[in-house]
């Protein structure tokens, strides 16, 4: 895992069309701010996309961690269980997913821009390998720094699943594309 991305790509090298059609609404809900607030979003514009959307608070907590609070998430991203109403930090624990998810998700809530990534994942145990394509993009409430932000995830699997990654803790985590994403359109 990148401890800080650095790396901005065009927005069109956003691989999942479901994903690119979820970033095409963010940056139009923004219009000339850094990013849009959680009140620009309305969630009757993007029906088809809710199965595979988290709303996440950042919140920092009394010792200043970094703290991510699950406000929605979609049924494509909680089957096996619902984290709604949880902390990620709290779901994962301090398995080597754990570590990676909320490396991942901290370093897409400092970044102030869209993270665009794709991951691999193996767990001895599952006898199967997960891809994961994450869009973190960034809500702010003052305009200029992320409080919230609105994930898409789509999974796809090698076979049938019925828990979700933070329930199985795979220990095999393949990086493939991680970069933050440039707006082309300005």
């Amino acid at each position: 895992m990148h401890e800080n991305p650095v790396v901005a790509r065009s927005s069109s090298e956003i691989s999942d069309p479901a994903l690119w059609k979820l970033y095409d609404y963010w940056s139009g809900k923004r219009g000339d701010r850094p990013m849009p607030s959680r009140a620009d979003i309305d969630p009757s514009e993007i029906v088809s996309l809710l199965p595979h959307i988290m709303m996440v608070d950042v919140h920092i907590d009394a010792d200043g961690r970094k703290k991510h609070w699950f406000r929605l998430v979609g049924t494509q991203v909680a089957f096996g269980t619902d984290p709604t109403r949880t902390y990620l930090e709290d779901q994962v624990g301090d398995s080597a997913y754990g570590t990676h998810i909320t490396k991942l998700f901290s370093n897409a809530s400092s970044l102030g821009q869209p993270l665009y990534s794709e991951y691999e994942y193996e767990h001895p145990e599952s006898h199967g390998v997960r891809f994961a394509r994450r869009l973190f993009l960034p809500l702010s409430e003052d305009g200029h720094t992320a409080n919230k932000m609105l994930v898409g995830q789509r999974v796809e699997s090698t076979k049938q699943l019925e828990k979700s990654l933070w329930q199985v803790q795979p220990d095999m985590i393949h990086e493939l594309r991680l970069f933050a994403v440039r707006d082309d359109k300005r």
